[in-house]
C-alpha cells in the first residue's frame, strides 16, 4: 500500500466498518485521508498502530477521523 495507491479512493464511498492498517510502510496520513474519507460513513474500527509517527503529523489525517462519526 502506498500513498499514490490510496489516490484510487478519492471520491469514492465504500460500506467499510473495519479498517486495519497496521505496520504498513510508506503510507503518510496524508494518503490515509483518501481513504478514510472514502468509509468515513460507515467506519466503526480504525487500526493503525506500528506506523511512522511523525507521517501521520498532517492536519488531512485529523480531519477525516474528525469526520468518522461512528469511531
Amino acid at each position: 500500500m502506498t500513498d499514490e495507491g490510496l489516490l484510487h479512493f478519492i471520491d469514492k464511498t465504500l460500506p467499510i466498518t473495519h479498517l486495519g492498517v497496521t505496520g504498513i510502510a510508506g503510507v503518510t496520513g496524508l494518503g490515509l485521508y483518501h481513504i478514510i474519507l472514502a468509509c468515513r460513513e460507515t467506519l466503526e474500527i480504525y487500526q493503525g498502530s506500528l506506523m511512522d509517527q511523525e507521517e501521520l503529523k498532517v492536519a488531512e489525517f485529523g480531519k477525516a477521523l474528525g469526520q468518522c462519526w461512528n469511531l
